[in-house]
C-alpha cells in the first residue's frame, strides 16, 4: 500500500513491483471534530481486528513500522449508541446511484466494495488488473457492487489522469479507461501523461467524441470534483495511502490477494 507517495519518484512497473507487505489494521476513519475522531478510531480499530481475526498473527505494517497496539476494549470506551452511530456512518458510504458511471454491479447488492485509489499507485494497478477479474463473477451474479473514489494521493499527474478517466466517463467509457490507464502505465510501461496521449488512449479504447473528450480533459469543473473526492477520502480514511477499500462494514488496506476479498464478502453475506 502505497504510503506518504512523493510525487517525484513514479510508481514501480506491475511487472517488476516490489514485495508487497501485508498492511497493518490500523485506524481507518477520521472525522472533523476532536470527540469523533478519537471515537472512530477505537471503533473502527476494533472493527478492523475482528474482521481479520483469522489471520496469521504478526503482520508487518507498511514501511516496516511497527502495527499499533494496545487499542481499547468496546466495553471499557464506546456505547451500543456510539458503535452504532459509528456503523451507520461506514453503511453511509456507498452511493448507490442507478446512474453512477464509476460504479458497476446492481445499485442493491448485498456486498459494495469501494475502492480508494490513485492511478499513478503501482498497487492500485497490480489490484485492478490482476485481483478485480477475479472478483466480477460475484458482480455479474448480482452480489458484488464496485464502486470507485479517486483517492489522487500523488497529485499532478494522478490528478490528471483522475480528470482524463472522468472525461470518458462522460461518454460511458469509465471502466473501460480507468483499466487502460493502468495498464498503459504497468504494463505496457508508457509514463507519456501529455494531453496527447491521453486522449489517443481514449481512442484506443473507443471513446466516440474525441473532440468533446479534450474539451473535457480542459475541464476545471471535473478538475474540482476529484480534489473534492480527493479531500472527502483523506477526511474520512486519515492516511494519504492508496489502496484502501471499505466492504460493507469492513476495513481492507492493501492490494491483498482475492482469497482475502472472497473471504470478507463471505463475511459480509453470512450477516444478511
Amino acid at each position: 500500500m502505497t504510503q506518504n507517495p512523493d510525487p517525484d519518484q513514479p510508481p514501480e512497473a506491475l511487472q517488476q513491483p516490489p514485495a508487497p507487505q501485508k498492511p497493518a489494521r490500523t485506524v481507518l476513519i477520521a472525522l472533523l471534530g476532536g470527540a469523533i475522531i478519537l471515537l472512530l478510531g477505537i471503533v473502527i480499530g476494533m472493527l478492523i481486528a475482528n474482521a481479520n481475526a483469522n489471520r496469521d498473527a504478526g503482520t508487518a505494517a507498511p514501511s516496516g513500522e511497527a502495527a499499533p497496539s494496545g487499542t481499547p476494549s468496546a466495553e471499557e470506551t464506546v456505547s451500543e449508541e456510539e458503535m452504532q452511530e459509528v456503523l451507520d456512518l461506514i453503511r453511509a458510504q456507498p452511493r448507490r446511484e442507478a446512474e453512477d458511471p464509476y460504479a458497476v454491479g446492481e445499485v442493491d447488492a448485498p456486498v459494495v466494495l469501494i475502492e480508494y485509489a490513485d492511478y499513478r499507485c503501482s498497487f492500485c494497478g497490480k489490484w485492478s488488473l490482476e485481483t478485480k477479474p477475479g472478483l466480477m463473477d460475484q458482480v455479474e451474479d448480482g452480489t458484488l457492487r464496485i464502486e470507485w473514489r479517486d483517492f489522487p494521493v500523488f497529485q499532478n499527474e494522478s490528478v490528471d489522469l483522475a480528470v482524463a478517466a472522468r472525461a470518458a466517463a462522460q461518454q460511458g467509457m469509465f471502466w473501460e479507461y480507468n483499466e487502460a490507464i493502468f495498464t498503459y502505465q504497468f504494463v505496457d510501461g508508457n509514463q507519456d501523461f501529455t494531453d496527447e496521449a491521453l486522449t489517443a488512449l481514449a481512442e484506443e479504447v473507443g471513446v466516440p467524441d474525441l473532440a468533446r473528450f479534450g474539451e473535457d480533459l480542459a475541464s476545471e469543473a471535473l478538475r474540482a470534483e476529484v480534489q473534492a473526492e480527493y479531500e472527502e477520502s483523506l477526511a474520512l480514511l486519515g492516511q494519504a495511502s492508496t489502496p484502501q477499500f471499505l466492504v460493507n462494514d469492513q476495513y481492507i488496506g492493501g492490494a491483498l490477494p482475492l482469497e482475502d476479498f472472497l473471504a470478507v464478502i463471505e463475511q459480509e453475506l453470512a450477516k444478511l
